[in-house]
């Protein structure tokens, strides 16, 4: 028998839809709306079945659900159409990538002792071959600094018989939890001058290194996504506003008690509408805007990108909710056949625009 859900909390996301004002609330009580009480017999299924339910009604919870301790104070508030891909994008975490994954076996780490000399890193780095960059640290693992290509500059220009390891080793690392997000990681080596990067998890034990060159290298193919999804919103935006739709249509395709708080007092255009509501407008064969303005054979090729885009939808969606940490081959493919098409019927438009 499946969970409910109370008429009160049905009460209030009808309230927040309609108003747009967020609510707080402990996250007990949330769950309890869920039928899930007390806190501690919550399972994984239930914490997806609350946000799937969420998301259904385009709301969010802040913070994340899928990681908050049972006495947190929750926020639940309307998803804006635009943010969230950005959103997806800060949630993704540094356990997404191979680098955070590597293990100490295989980690290029060598420990500060009496027996650490200069020729010990020497012999450590030439069997490390490609992998030029040592991470040193101290007897408790606890990191201590960097020896990389410019550290032996320095200690071959010096040309000192007293140099110690300490004197070639730098601080230009930064130290990250694997779930910390992984764009804010980037932004703070930029921001910093960290070309390094170590990983550690919730025992402080390191579990990963890259260097900055690394991390873009690994992060590209788990954004590529997002960038795809960015274009196919732009793309369909630029396609509505040659077809001119009047405000009327796209009033039309709102649900009057989100009408007010998507216009945010401004204009209707392609903005305010879901991807799912743009491609139902892009459908409509009865619109009589389209059968005025387009002869019948643009209006079939139209109608015949219909399900090209619902598949992009689809994938969008599987992305964006992270069904996946990473996109398959098959939802980029389905991204990029969209993007193809909606280029094509871009350079369609202007050219039959009367009937035949």
């Amino acid at each position: 028998m499946s969970k409910g859900i109370t008429a009160k909390f049905y009460e209030l996301a009808h309230d927040i839809q309609v108003n747009g004002l967020p609510v707080m609330m402990d996250f007990s009580e949330l769950l309890e709306n869920f039928s899930v009480s007390p806190p501690s017999n919550k399972t994984v299924d239930d914490i997806e079945r609350i946000i799937n339910w969420l998301e259904g009604r385009r709301l969010k919870a802040e913070p994340n659900l899928r990681s908050v301790p049972d006495s947190a104070k929750i926020k639940i508030s309307p998803r804006n159409n635009t943010i969230d891909i950005y959103e997806a994008q800060e949630q993704l975490q540094l356990n997404a990538l191979p680098c955070a994954h590597i293990g100490r076996e295989n980690l290029p780490l060598i420990k500060i002792d009496n027996e650490c000399n200069l020729n010990v890193i020497v012999t450590e780095i030439i069997q490390h071959k490609e992998q030029a960059v040592l991470i040193v640290e101290d007897q408790s693992g606890k990191p201590k600094g960097i020896i990389d290509a410019y550290s032996f500059a320095t200690f071959i220009k010096s040309n000192s018989a007293n140099t110690k390891v300490e004197d070639i080793m730098h601080p230009i690392f930064l130290i990250s939890k694997s779930t910390d997000s992984l764009t804010l990681t980037i932004d703070r080596m930029i921001n910093e001058n960290k070309p390094y990067l170590i990983i550690i998890n919730d025992n402080n034990h390191i579990t990963g290194f890259t260097s900055l060159q690394g991390l873009f290298k690994e992060f590209y193919p788990i954004s590529k996504p997002f960038f795809l999804i960015s274009k196919i919103e732009a793309l369909i935006n630029k396609v509505l506003k040659k077809i001119d739709y009047p405000d009327s249509d796209y009033i039309n395709e709102v649900p009057p008690e989100q009408l007010a708080r998507r216009l945010k007092g401004g204009m209707p255009g392609p903005t305010i509408l879901t991807l799912g509501e743009k491609i139902q407008l892009l459908n409509s064969s009865d619109n009589i805007h389209m059968n005025t303005k387009y002869s019948v054979s643009v209006r079939s090729i139209i109608s015949s990108g219909y399900n090209i885009l619902n598949q992009a939808t689809n994938a969008r969606n599987n992305i964006l909710h992270f069904r996946t940490i990473q996109a398959t081959k098959e939802d980029e493919n389905k991204l990029n056949l969209a993007i193809e098409w909606l280029e094509s019927l871009l350079t369609i438009l202007p050219k039959n625009q009367n009937n035949e």
